[in-house]
C-alpha cells in the first residue's frame, strides 16, 4: 500500500509469499512482462504499508512464540483469528505467545507500516520442539497457507450396488479448502429404496463404485477415495495453489 491507512485505492501490489521476510531495499518487485521495477521506486521508502493474510499451522501441540522483527521506525499489528493487537513498534522485535494444536490452522493477519528508516520485516517463531534452544527462525513455507476455492470437485457414483440419484456427498471442503493441506469430504452410497425415494438406505457392506476428481485452475487434483465398509467413503485431496 502506498499509504499507512491501507485504503483500497492505495493498493499497489498483491502477491503470494512463501515466507514473510521482506527487505525493502532489495524487494519486492512489480513486474510487467520481462521488466521488473522495485516497488520502492514507485511509492518511496516511507509512509507505506504491507498486509499479509492467511493461515498458520503448527507441527506440535504446544505454545509457540511468534516474533515480528523490523526496522526502527516500523510498526506492526498482528491478528489471530480476527483479534487484532494494537499497533506497536516492532524494533528490535515484537513477540507474542500462541498456543497451537498440531496440524491445525489459525487465521492470521499481519499489518506493517513504515514511517522512516531502512524498512525490513521478518516473521519468526520458536517452540520447545520446533527449534533448538528455543531459537527463533523464519516460519517455513510448509506452515503458511492461503485459502483456495474448490468449486471443481466432482464426486462420482456409478450404478452398480448404489443408486446415484439417492446418494450424497457432504463436507465443507467440497466448496473451500486451504492450499497445501489435506482435506476430506464424505460420500454416502445409498440404494434406491429410501423413504419416499429421496434418500436411499446406506449400503453398509461397501463395495460401491465411487470415485472423484477435481480441478485447481487448470491443474488436475488427485482425489483418493477410501471405502469405509459402512456405506460411506472418505475422499481426500490436497490443493497446491489458489484458484
Amino acid at each position: 500500500f502506498s499509504s499507512i491507512n491501507f485504503g483500497p485505492s492505495h493498493k499497489v501490489l498483491t502477491k503470494l509469499e512463501n515466507e514473510i521476510t521482506v527487505n525493502w531495499n532489495k524487494e519486492p518487485f512489480s513486474c510487467a512482462e520481462v521488466e521488473c521495477t522495485p516497488i520502492r521506486h514507485l511509492i518511496g521508502t516511507r509512509n507505506f504499508g504491507i498486509r499479509w493474510t492467511g493461515y498458520l499451522s503448527s507441527n506440535h501441540n504446544e505454545e509457540y512464540t511468534i516474533g515480528i522483527f523490523c526496522n526502527d521506525g516500523g510498526f506492526a499489528s498482528l491478528a489471530i483469528n480476527g483479534r487484532y493487537v494494537k499497533w506497536q513498534s516492532c524494533w528490535p522485535r515484537l513477540v507474542t505467545a500462541l498456543p497451537m494444536k498440531a496440524h491445525k490452522t489459525v487465521n492470521f493477519s499481519l499489518r506493517y507500516k513504515n514511517l522512516e528508516g531502512e524498512a525490513f520485516l521478518n516473521l519468526k517463531w520458536a517452540s520447545p520442539s520446533e527449534t533448538s534452544n528455543n531459537t527463533m527462525v523464519i516460519i517455513p513455507r510448509r506452515n503458511l497457507h492461503y485459502r483456495t476455492m474448490t468449486k471443481s470437485i466432482y464426486p462420482m457414483i456409478y450404478p452398480n450396488k448404489a443408486f446415484p440419484p439417492a446418494s450424497v456427498a457432504v463436507g465443507e471442503s467440497l466448496r473451500t479448502a486451504i492450499a497445501g493441506l489435506e482435506h476430506q469430504f464424505i460420500v454416502e452410497a445409498r440404494d434406491e429404496y429410501g423413504e419416499q425415494g429421496a434418500v436411499g438406505n446406506l449400503l453398509l457392506e461397501g463395495g460401491a463404485a465411487v470415485s472423484a476428481h477435481g480441478l485447481n485452475q487448470d491443474d488436475e487434483i488427485e482425489v483418493i477415495v477410501d471405502d469405509n465398509l459402512n456405506g460411506t467413503y472418505t475422499a481426500s485431496y490436497t490443493p497446491e495453489k489458489s484458484g
